[in-house]
């Protein structure tokens, strides 16, 4: 949606010097206008995750030694089926950057087709962390373990499952994982 000048429409298409004024030159004038205002995909997408991560524990996140484990699921089986199983472990790393780290032994715990969703969420709690941090200390993010359902998982339940694996780390009260539908066996 394009905003218009309505002032320079009011004025009878005239400029400051009582020049006519086109309509291409209006158009021009109020696209550069959204696009210099607007905040990037990228940006929208950063701030609704630190918002998200807004009521983790500050001096969890703070301290020297941090080694955090956490459970996430995202299971639901009224309407449109979802399924998503995470298992992370948080930590300082001892590098210069911080990591995402892989490992899990089967392809069957997490398929990579979803493995991109875990990786966006854990991406984004990095930066909030990096954000939180000013000591520049890194965060090693490593996922051990979780699980998936072969007809209802989804990209979605497994961004969720992270995010609430998240959660559950700092605070087991913010999460608690449904492990009562969690898919324990290999499904044929």
């Amino acid at each position: 949606m394009k905003i218009f000048n309505f002032y320079k429409c009011f004025s009878l298409g005239k400029n400051k010097n009582n020049e006519k004024t086109s309509n291409k030159d209006i158009d021009n004038e109020s696209s550069n206008k959204v696009s210099n205002s607007a905040f990037s995909e990228e940006e929208l997408e950063r701030n609704l995750y630190f918002k998200v991560f807004e009521n983790l524990d500050k001096n969890l996140l703070n301290q020297n030694s941090i080694e955090l484990y956490g459970e996430g699921t995202n299971i639901t089986v009224n309407g449109r089926s979802r399924y998503g199983h995470v298992k992370i472990k948080l930590s300082l790393s001892t590098k210069s950057n911080s990591e995402i780290i892989w490992n899990i032994s089967r392809e069957e715990e997490i398929p990579t087709v979803y493995r991109e969703s875990v990786i966006k969420a854990a991406q984004r709690f990095i930066d909030f962390f990096d954000y939180e941090r000013k000591d520049l200390k890194k965060l090693n993010f490593e996922i051990i373990g979780g699980s998936n359902h072969p007809i209802n998982s989804d990209f979605l339940a497994f961004e969720a499952a992270t995010l609430n694996a998240i959660y559950n780390s700092f605070d087991k009260n913010l999460h608690q994982p449904n492990l009562a539908l969690v898919v324990n066996k290999k499904l044929s």
